[in-house]
């Protein structure tokens, strides 16, 4: 396979991950949580404060992140602090631990020129996101933009693929969200993930001022051996 096809894979393979997110959201949520960016909405930003590594978490992104509950238990109720700042949380079912963070704009751009610093457990990444493209839909007046990046890591066999899709919005309210997620695809099927998930409602996300996403991996994931395999 050459380099070009198997960038074409890699875009292909992000691109459903990132499509399936979506719709999935939309089908057990009916309204989608919303991501309100900075108004100047200034890029890369410098690593102060909240914002500097967090090594407790499932993934950070590092100088982006700002971690409001690490490793919380989904099995307890929600602190009160977080219910009173950000509304009523919606985690997504099966999920057992997460951490709850806000994170800063990521600065995206469509030149390919978009870097982000990763952490998965005890590793670094820096990851070059591609522009895989747009989807604009007119029905929810929203540009969903698709983006992936692949890690260097050899240590893990098979493909290791980052998916971020970017939802804007296409009227004056400006509101918009991401979803993200990594994928560690291995021949054995013993395969790893990252997601991260807008957590709060449309309502409340405009009435906060920042919006609450979730991050997990998929050992934080609980699997009823009852139900059928998706």
């Amino acid at each position: 396979m050459t380099e070009q096809e198997k960038a074409l894979t890699v875009a292909c393979i992000a691109l459903a991950v990132i499509i399936i997110i979506f719709s999935a959201l939309i089908f057990l949520c009916g309204e989608i949580p919303v991501f309100a960016p900075d108004s100047q909405n200034p890029g890369n930003y410098e690593i102060t404060g909240n914002f500097s590594a967090n090594p407790g978490i499932a993934c950070d992104i590092t100088g982006y992140t700002n971690v409001i509950e690490e490793r919380y238990n989904t099995s307890l109720p929600i602190p009160g602090y977080i219910t009173e700042k950000y509304g009523e949380i919606y985690i997504p079912y099966g999920v057992t631990t997460c951490d709850l963070v806000e994170f800063k704009d990521f600065g995206l751009k469509e030149d390919n020129s978009t870097v982000l610093p990763v952490r998965i457990k005890d590793k670094k990444y820096s990851v070059n996101l591609i522009f895989n493209g747009n989807e604009i839909r007119n029905e929810t007046k929203r540009s969903l933009d698709y983006y992936s990046g692949l890690i260097d890591d050899d240590s893990y066999p098979g493909e290791k693929i980052l998916s971020l899709g970017y939802s804007r919005d296409l009227t004056n309210e400006n509101f918009d969200y991401f979803i993200f997620s990594v994928n560690f695809q291995s021949e054995s099927a013993n395969n790893y993930g990252i997601y991260i998930k807008p957590v709060q409602s449309t309502k409340a996300a405009k009435n906060s001022s920042g919006i609450l996403y979730a991050v997990y991996s998929s050992d934080d994931i609980y699997y009823d051996p009852m139900l059928p395999v998706p």
